[in-house]
């Protein structure tokens, strides 16, 4: 079952990897560096199992508790991925809540005999379920609900053995759960993985810009980037409005891809804080892409 997650685990880092033609030009890509990170300490992890390497069983246990809190982090990043804030918000946020959720650990490894595995306490693991649950619970309601869940199963299975809620001896539970993360990378939209060609068609595709928006950053981000176009509709009297799943007839809520140049350009406005000039042009075209997103 080990040999078998690691070649999951080697196929995560592959999808991981490709997905960088998606977050290149984004604040995502902060994201997909953490996600890059969490797959290579689960890699490090599985391999630290086998028994000829002779690893204590206290430093195995951490080791996998550090590779379930790091699989946290992809999701935690995202949240904070706004510009100008960015930038500050992995070492403001995600590393404290990486150091505090591993401080049961080091301080059992500092305390204990060294053949005894960690255990998490329960405030500690309700804790970290918290954080699993508003993490991926951002991406509910997008094509990639199915991933997000998969994920969240796995990373559970993941730390569960490490608490008194299900044995340490068990020697399913860490294997299943990197198989899962891999299942979850497979049910990403294959158009991730690919390079796409610069718009060229006058119009642009509207509808796929927002789409892909909203799946690569969630909900809740996706809902302020709606609501703050739909304050600029409302103020200046726009026949549409904007809704999660794209831009709409005021008067009967039809889906159009047809806007004025005027909300295409506040659309734009609204996502420079967390996309360039080069995401943009995988939708539109280069005169429809203002100056100030560049």
């Amino acid at each position: 079952m080990n040999v078998t997650a690691l070649i999951c685990l080697a196929i995560l880092l592959r999808q991981i990897f490709g997905i960088k033609h998606l977050t290149r030009s984004t604040t995502a890509e902060s994201a997909r560096r953490w996600a890059f990170a969490a797959v290579l300490a689960c890699l490090v992890c599985i391999t630290c199992q086998w028994p000829l390497l002779g690893i204590p069983e206290q430093y195995r246990s951490a080791l996998q508790y550090l590779a379930a809190v790091m699989l946290l982090t992809p999701f935690i990043a995202i949240l904070g991925a706004r510009r100008p804030g960015a930038g500050a918000w992995p070492w403001f946020v995600v590393l404290p809540l990486v150091a505090v959720l591993q401080w049961p650990s080091v301080s059992q490894m500092l305390a204990e005999n060294a053949e005894n595995a960690i255990e998490i306490p329960t405030p500690t693991l309700i804790g970290f379920l918290f954080v699993l649950v508003m993490g991926s619970g951002n991406y509910f309601g997008t094509i990639n609900t199915g991933a997000a869940l998969v994920c969240a199963v796995g990373t559970t299975l993941i730390v569960l053995p490490l608490s008194d809620w299900m044995s340490h001896d068990n020697s399913w539970s860490l294997p299943v759960g990197c198989a899962l993360l891999t299942l979850a990378g497979s049910l990403l939209p294959g158009r991730y993985m690919q390079e796409a060609p610069l718009v060229q068609q006058q119009d642009g595709d509207l509808t796929a810009l927002w789409v892909d928006f909203r799946d690569l950053y969630g909900i809740v981000w996706a809902k302020r980037v709606m609501d703050r176009v739909n304050q600029f509709a409302e103020r200046e009297a726009w026949d549409v409005r904007m809704s999660l799943d794209g831009f709409t007839l005021s008067s009967d809520g039809t889906p159009t891809n047809s806007v004025p140049k005027r909300t295409v350009e506040i659309l734009c406005w609204v996502l420079r804080r967390f996309v360039d000039a080069p995401f943009l042009r995988r939708y539109l075209p280069e005169q429809m892409v203002p100056r100030q997103t560049e």
